[in-house]
């Protein structure tokens, strides 16, 4: 393993993280480190990975740090993104020649799919494509051109929308100087004029991306990306929207404070102090942990909470707090240290008895309600929605949307402009603690809440847009089922200050596929669910730009034909993530098992929590599903017909048990299903892992059959303590 190279500038862009290097070589043996890192870790997770290289210039201090990596390279399947028209196919200027020279020919992938156009251009477009979906592209390692472009997807040409997945393209002018200024051409009019290339739709099917941009002549395209709109017209500002995207820079192409593409509001500089002794996974002088081995542990009843050492420098208006526990992911002992709401040290920590494991803050995109609160009901008040903020940081959820269900036009205004509202006051000072982010005793407060990720980041429609069939429906109100409208979405969003993230809706609406294509225009991502959708009718919608099933085997007939069904078609289409209940009662354990084998890492819980979960058992009257009674081991179902769900009442937390419990998968899987699979699918800047500069969402819990949760913090504050009773807002320090 080679050592940490630490970020002298780091801050985030939309979902887009941008870390700043002080030059080329230390930029590219950071990006290596983090490809590498990815690779292993899918590698160790799915047995084969598939990846897309550029090719140029730019790229050359990354491909040499890769090729030093131990990875598996057999087990991997390479492609490239472009190659020029024109030149013969032992031309040592193609695109192919190069990668075989930098990395190919050095590491050999088990696969090499290589482009050549020399024939017939369209034909071979064709052939690529077909390569390219036969599974999905795990990672994409690109630079960006001088003009904005990804690929040769240049200004004019690239369309985020475009149904090709390779294609034939005229080269900008400007792209073809370009090549020029790299030295790849002596003059231009030597350099091709036309190319095939990977379209933007293939960068944005990626699970992850990685950028690598050095060098003075891509400081405005790199300001054009990060500060400018997100149009065809930059392309690479659609990185911006990706939900696992990476920018590298060096000095000269970030700008800094002379006029280039200084950092946003959003920006966190971060020391990394480093000690020679500082190991994790017994590499001195590495930081994150590398080894991807699960241990097992029943863990234990309580985490150490040191004081801060002398050798980090901490100004006296940001408090260090210091956290151990085991990896979730690793099983090792890590020491964890948080400043300014962001991890800034991870470092191995002694073996010993009483360990918890730690792991990242649970997420959670659909929540009804809890602890006697429905976010259904009116009137819906700001401190009604902080109690169910401070009650889900008891469960280990640091952030969660609120979920409003089919209801009367006028009531789905109300209810989103009260959880907008709510979230507004917050942000803006006012009393909603939680809301937003805990209170943080600083003077640099206000300058640190804006990079922060609120425990409620939007809201999930779900509903009226749904079918409006028995079964399908569910316990929605059939008087309020509708057809999709624009307009009528549009008059809730704005009740919503725009905070309207994901939608639910059922596909066999005439209207649905133009809905759909609006809402992934406007950045709201739309699933599926609540369906007597055909297949032809889920086939067009994820066309149009759905991406999730919402509690995929819910919501549906209680017969289905054996086959073709709505189950089926969802399951099976690769471009659709799924969400699940795993309360143990909402879907079988054989069907929750064949569900995490078919979407693997496409898969994430929900709770699909109502306002009873959290109460004691009983029975209980409720405005859905009127008498019900909830049992001891967590069911809900109605009074004279036991065999009916009533909804769920399980946290998430209670989710992973179930999965780890019935052993339907391990720790690990099951966090990573709770925590970083939703924030992955969603586009949450949350943390993705335990590393410096993650986000200091994390929980401290112990398993023992069940998921115990001892600590939690929020934005490197502690706001749930099983040991003590909270402020509300929690502390900063110990």
């Amino acid at each position: 393993m080679r050592e940490f190279v630490h970020p002298c500038v780091d801050f985030q862009v939309d979902a887009l993280e941008v870390r700043v290097y002080e030059d080329r070589d230390a930029m590219g043996q950071a990006a290596a480190a983090h490809v590498a890192d990815l690779m292993n870790r899918l590698l160790t997770e799915r047995g084969h990975i598939r990846m897309v290289f550029a090719a140029a210039p730019s790229q050359n201090e990354l491909l040499a740090h890769l090729a030093q990596h131990p990875i598996d390279w057999s087990r991997v399947t390479a492609f490239h993104m472009d190659e020029y028209i024109g030149l013969a196919s032992d031309d040592p200027r193609r695109f192919v020649h190069y990668l075989r020279t930098h990395l190919f020919d050095l590491v050999r992938p088990g696969t090499v799919h290589t482009l050549d156009p020399a024939d017939d251009p369209v034909q071979e477009c064709d052939r690529y494509t077909r390569l390219l979906q036969e599974a999905p592209i795990d990672i994409i390692c690109l630079g960006i051109g001088e003009n904005g472009h990804i690929a040769f997807n240049d200004p004019g040409v690239a369309d985020f929308e475009d149904p090709a997945w390779v294609k034939v393209v005229p080269l900008d002018p400007r792209s073809r100087q370009q090549q020029v200024h790299d030295g790849c051409f002596p003059t231009l009019d030597e350099v091709p004029t036309a190319a095939v290339t990977l379209t933007v739709p293939v960068f944005r099917s990626a699970c992850h991306l990685v950028a690598v941009v050095p060098g003075p002549t891509k400081r405005e395209a790199v300001r054009r990306t990060l500060q400018g709109p997100v149009t065809p017209e930059c392309p690479a500002s659609i990185l911006r929207t990706h939900p696992d995207a990476v920018l590298f820079l060096d000095r000269d192409a970030y700008g800094g404070g002379d006029g280039g593409a200084s950092e946003p509001e959003t920006r966190f500089d971060r020391e990394y102090p480093v000690r020679p002794d500082e190991v994790v996974g017994g590499q001195a002088g590495t930081h994150g942990v590398k080894d991807t081995r699960f241990v097992t542990s029943t863990g234990a009843e309580d985490a150490v909470l040191l004081a801060p050492e002398p050798r980090v420098h901490v100004s006296d208006c940001e408090a260090l707090l210091r956290v151990e526990g085991r990896h979730y992911r690793t099983g090792m002992p890590v020491a964890v240290e948080l400043r300014a709401g962001r991890i800034v040290r991870v470092t191995t920590a002694p073996e010993r008895p009483g360990l918890p494991w730690i792991g990242p803050g649970l997420v959670d995109l659909q929540v009804n309600g809890f602890r006697g609160i429905d976010f259904n009901t009116r009137p819906l008040t700001t401190a009604a929605i902080q109690r169910v903020v401070h009650a889900l940081w008891a469960e280990g959820v640091t952030t969660f949307l609120p979920t409003l269900i089919t209801n009367g036009d006028e009531a789905i205004a109300e209810l989103a402009a009260s959880v907008a509202h709510a979230i507004r006051d917050e942000a803006d000072g006012g009393v909603g603690q939680g809301l937003w982010d805990p209170a943080i005793v600083s003077e640099h407060d206000e300058r640190e809440r804006s990079g922060r990720i609120p425990t409620i980041p939007g809201i999930h429609l779900e509903g009226p847009f749904i079918s409006p069939e028995d079964g399908p429906r569910g316990a929605h109100d059939r008087r309020y089922v509708q057809p999709p409208d624009w307009d009528r979405f549009r008059r809730w969003q704005e009740a919503a200050d725009g905070r309207i993230r994901l939608v639910t809706l059922s596909p066999e609406w005439p209207e649905a596929a133009a809905f759909i294509a609006r809402c992934a225009a406007s950045g709201v991502r739309v699933a599926i669910g609540h369906t007597a959708a055909g297949s032809d009718q889920i086939t067009a919608a994820v066309r149009a730009g759905a991406t999730l099933s919402t509690h995929l085997g819910n919501g549906a007939h209680p017969v289905l034909p054996r086959h073709p069904n709505y189950i089926w078609d969802q399951l099976a289409c690769d471009d659709l993530w799924a969400s699940v209940i795993a309360d143990g009662f909402h879907l079988p354990d054989a069907v929750l098992k064949v569900f995490l084998r078919a979407k693997g890492e496409r898969v994430f819980l929900v709770s699909d929590v109502v306002d009873l979960g959290g109460l004691a058992p009983g029975r209980y009257t409720t405005h859905i599903g009127g008498d019900v009674v909830l049992t001891p081991e967590g069911k809900l179902h109605l009074v004279h017909q036991p065999e009916l769900l009533a909804g769920s009442v399980q946290s998430l937390r209670q989710g992973v048990g179930n999965l780890v419990a019935k052993g339907l998968c391990s720790l690990a899987d099951a966090w990573g299903m709770a925590s970083v699979r939703p924030a992955d699918y969603l586009g949450l800047p949350v943390a993705r892992d335990i590393a410096p500069g993650e986000p200091a969402d994390l929980v401290l819990f112990t398993f023992d059959g069940q998921v115990r949760v001892k600590r939690t913090l929020k934005a490197g504050v502690i706001v749930y303590d099983s040991y003590e009773e909270m402020d509300p807002g929690g502390r900063s320090g110990v």
